[in-house]
């Protein structure tokens, strides 16, 4: 308990006004970063709805053609 008595009692509970604007600061960041992340997320979603798309339509196409030939796929 030696260490305890390091800093000012007057400042044990106290935060600066200083310190809490760069908090706020900082989770105003945190915060866009977030929803910049999201967008992110939901246009990865929207494209990765039209590869699924795509792709399955091709292999419908890819299908018809190889029975138009005779061969089965």
């Amino acid at each position: 308990m030696a260490g305890h008595h390091n800093r000012p009692q007057t400042n044990d509970h106290r935060i600066s006004a200083g310190r809490l604007q760069r908090w706020q600061s900082e989770l105003e960041e945190v915060h866009e970063m977030r929803r910049a992340i999201e967008r992110d997320l939901e246009d990865i979603q929207k494209r990765s709805q039209k590869i699924k798309t795509i792709t399955n339509s091709m292999q419908n196409e890819i299908k018809a053609k190889l029975r138009e030939q005779g061969i089965r796929g």
